[in-house]
């Protein structure tokens, strides 16, 4: 992952004009690993310095493969990091699995606090709508196009279209494949072969019949096969491959643009996603417009807690302070709104502002 952001960095660099990029080479990296210690979950782990001693464990964290939350225990006091988390188990990834103990300090992502989930967004809902959607789209002669986040979603939904085609919810189509994603196909397969949280083979590439993209892709003309495209970035990055797609497919009624993931607003994706239907939408990196003609959605399928779940667990572990961080402001101000009602210490961080407590 580090190695493919150099890549996008050093190309950002000529593409955005921006002569501070990138922010680490090659040597950083080799430097890095040389410096890396692999931990185990649940088992502790001790770094000792000036006859102090700080213990580490790491738990599951659900999220995305190798996700982690971190329970530190210095002098006595127990700090911890919930990092990303979700409860929730995905086809390819057991949720999270965190101890129940009483903490001094809880570090709590909020990612989600700013709305509640409704009852139709649940989690398996959005997906069987995703599928229907797939299943017109096809059925009516068009091509899908799926921008996906490389690790973790990419594989999901890999996952998740052969299942639904094994069940004859979707019709036999080709399933083209591109991106940094297929390289983790790879990860995260040795992980599932060592690791009992993570669930997936790379058998599912033989058994949808994954092809990598078809050379001639001119952005603006239609894709020269009907099919399903799943594709990196999920937030239609400019000069990535689902960037390039939906510039060839924007266009055509019969096609759908399906995300399946958070789009930040100011990116490509969060911007279609912001546009209305007959509207044109420009794609300024390679100087193209198109009438958005296609299906444009985008599903409820985070891999963050809900709120309420954030909030049942930081009240199981009974902490005397939590540090909000990782949301947005409004995020943020519902759960300290929720804990000032309890006899605990809200902390919501400023950049740059020493606290002790």
């Amino acid at each position: 992952m580090l190695s493919n952001s150099l890549a996008v960095m050093k190309r950002q660099r000529n593409e955005l004009n921006l002569p501070e990029l990138p922010l680490y080479g090659r040597s950083d990296l080799r430097s890095l690993y040389d410096r890396m210690k692999i931990i185990s979950v649940e088992e502790p782990t001790f770094f000792e310095k000036n006859g102090e001693i700080i213990e580490i464990r790491a738990h599951h964290a659900g999220h995305v493969a190798g996700a982690i939350s971190l329970e530190l225990i210095y002098n006595s006091k127990c700090i911890f990091f919930t990092g990303d988390v979700l409860f929730s188990d995905l086809c390819t990834l057991d949720g999270a699995q965190l101890p129940i103990n009483p903490v001094d300090v809880l570090v709590m992502e909020t990612t989600r606090g700013g709305a509640d989930r409704p009852p139709t967004k649940k989690r398996e809902l959005e997906m069987t709508r995703l599928l229907e959607d797939i299943l017109r789209t096809l059925t009516g002669g068009g091509s899908v196009l799926i921008p996906v986040f490389a690790l973790g979603r990419m594989q999901e939904i890999l996952v998740v279209l052969d299942e639904a085609r094994k069940n004859k919810s979707i019709p036999t189509s080709p399933v083209f494949c591109s991106g940094l994603g297929m390289d983790l196909v790879n990860h995260m397969h040795q992980i599932s072969q060592n690791y009992k949280g993570v669930r997936f083979s790379r058998k599912v590439l033989r058994s949808l019949g994954a092809q990598p993209l078809p050379r001639k892709i001119n952005p603006g003309d239609s894709p020269p096969m009907q099919g399903i495209y799943l594709v990196s970035s999920g937030m239609l990055v400019e000069h990535t491959p689902s960037y390039m797609l939906a510039a060839s497919m924007l266009g055509d009624d019969r096609n759908s643009i399906l995300f399946v993931g958070f789009c930040d607003p100011s990116t490509p994706g969060g911007k279609l996603l912001q546009s209305k239907q007959g509207e044109c939408f420009s794609f300024e990196a390679i100087n193209i417009q198109q009438k958005i003609n296609a299906t444009v959605e985008q599903y409820d399928l985070s891999g963050h807690a809900d709120r309420d779940e954030l909030l049942r667990f930081a009240e199981s572990v009974s902490p005397k302070t939590i540090i909000l961080h990782h949301g947005d402001p409004d995020a943020r101000s519902w759960f300290s709104q929720q804990f000032q009602k309890k006899d605990i210490t809200i902390l919501d961080p400023e950049p740059l502002i020493e606290y002790d407590f």
